[in-house]
């Protein structure tokens, strides 16, 4: 079995679906079973909604699953944007992940419970064969350190990252933990990307992995703040460098727990929180089991597996595939129009 990942990854720091396929694709090509060209894949793995400027790949799969049916297309689905955006604007973004589902997708991978249950609550088609697995990262960059030294100044280091500057990411919490922390009891650093500005938390720009790893083996407690997150890459990247982490008990976040995390439910829960896992760093370090990439990587195996032994192939609907492409036009007019008699000839199969 030969697997394609329809997502174009980049070193620079660009979110959590970025790191993960970024991870998935070296153990993927350590067991070698990853391929760089669609045409030789037998089952191709997409993620919730394809952003610009990869567009044509809706044009390309479709044509490519048209004139292959057998290959099999998962679908890994995120939480719904517009809530955890925290945006209504979005919620086209969340219909076409779900019409492309309705079209092409033979199988979907949530990544939580939670994703699962919000997606369907939001429309997302209840037909198609699922699974449910987490996220983990790589550990050849993400690993506790040889030797964890105390801050030299005695305070407790917190540390929270965020490569997205959505506010539901917890800036408003950031602000209040800014002005009333005890910061002579503690330390605060965040890496990402900020909408606001900070007096006392120390604020540094989104980073590579490598130097993020590193800034989280300095620390002692990941605080997560995020709302509504389906399934948090940074959570999973914090535990695997041995940080406990206190983190929002909403959305998927909840599923860290079984990894260690500890939740809290209202910001003025914080600060005893803290105190309560300052005062047990090493207990709560013994607490830790996050996910292996390797573990990770071979439950997508086995769902590809199985959906190639059991699962008949579809054959995509290209009408409706048609009402996708409307769609997408209405968000982004620079896409180009099937001119009407190639429009017939590719609806026939005679043009790709």
């Amino acid at each position: 079995m030969q697997i394609y990942l329809s997502y174009p990854v980049t070193d620079k720091p660009f979110g959590g679906a970025n790191q993960f396929f970024k991870s998935l694709a070296s153990e993927f090509a350590a067991r070698n079973i990853l391929t760089y060209d669609s045409i030789k894949a037998s089952v191709i793995l997409t993620n919730d909604f394809f952003s610009p400027p990869y567009l044509t790949a809706y044009d390309k799969l479709l044509s490519l699953k048209r004139q292959r049916s057998e290959i099999r297309f998962i679908q890994r689905m995120d939480g719904v944007r517009h809530v955890y955006r925290g945006n209504s604007e979005f919620m086209w973004q969340d219909e076409i992940a779900a019409m492309w589902a309705d079209i092409c997708s033979d199988g979907v991978v949530f990544q939580s419970s939670y994703c699962r249950n919000i997606q369907y609550e939001y429309g997302y088609p209840r037909h198609i064969p699922t699974a449910i697995i987490g996220n983990a990262c790589d550990r050849d960059i993400f690993h506790p350190p040889v030797e964890r030294k105390a801050a030299p100044d005695g305070r407790v280091r917190l540390i929270y990252t965020s490569w997205s500057s959505n506010m539901l990411k917890g800036f408003p919490t950031l602000q209040l933990l800014d002005k009333t922390l005890d910061f002579n009891r503690y330390s605060f650093t965040f890496v990402g990307n900020s909408p606001v500005e900070f007096e006392n938390i120390r604020h540094i720009p989104a980073k590579p992995s490598t130097e993020l790893a590193e800034l989280l083996r300095e620390a002692d407690i990941f605080v997560g703040l995020s709302h509504n997150e389906p399934c948090s890459n940074a959570i999973g990247e914090a535990l695997a460098c041995g940080l406990p982490a206190l983190i929002r008990n909403t959305g998927g976040n909840p599923s860290f727990v079984a990894q260690g995390a500890v939740l809290y439910d209202r910001d003025v829960d914080i600060p005893a929180a803290l105190e309560r896992m300052a005062a047990n760093l090493d207990e709560h370090r013994a607490r830790l089991r996050p996910l292996d990439m390797e573990e990770v990587a071979q439950q997508y195996v086995a769902f590809a597996e199985r959906l190639v032994a059991e699962t008949p192939p579809r054959r995509p609907d290209s009408h409706k595939f048609l009402a996708l492409r409307r769609k997408l036009r209405e968000h982004y007019p620079e896409l180009p129009e099937r001119r009407i008699w190639r429009c017939k000839l590719w609806l026939d199969g005679l043009w790709s």
